[in-house]
């Protein structure tokens, strides 16, 4: 797994967090969406986190131009951001997984594993308001 965030302190946070899953395997961590892009192109992870927004991307932009890229990875977006909408718009271009920051002790991991299943998972809170815009996914494990 890749995991990718501009903020030091949640990039650490983040891979101290799913070093400690069972089977998961941290290989890589950039900084910005071009070093995530190259991280995954070189290491071809399973599944890729990516803290959103980067600095030198949009949400939809990282998770589009990832996808073209990096196509057999699954994305899961960790994100401060609780609005449907924006979840609706992460899994249109490809995410697997929307997962919100204050929540992402518990989510997380719970992301990850669906993505290394091939499921997709939503944040608990905002699953009713994304399955009304027409998205389904696994109920939470």
């Amino acid at each position: 797994m890749v995991v990718a965030d501009d903020h030091e302190l949640m990039l650490s946070s983040i891979r101290l967090l799913l070093e400690d899953e069972q089977g998961v395997e941290v290989v890589g961590a950039a900084r910005s969406l071009d070093a995530a892009v190259e991280s995954a192109t070189r290491l071809r992870p399973d599944v890729l986190v990516l803290g959103v927004p980067l600095r030198d991307g949009s949400r939809t932009g990282a998770i589009e131009a990832l996808a073209g890229r990096v196509g057999a990875s699954r994305i899961v977006l960790a994100s401060m951001q609780s609005d449907p909408a924006l979840a609706e718009r992460a899994l249109s271009a490809g995410a697997v997984g929307y997962v919100r920051k204050d929540r992402a002790d518990l989510e997380l991991p719970q992301a990850v594993r669906a993505a290394y299943a091939g499921r997709t998972f939503v944040s608990p809170t905002m699953q009713e308001s994304v399955s009304r815009r027409g998205h389904r996914f696994s109920a939470v494990s």
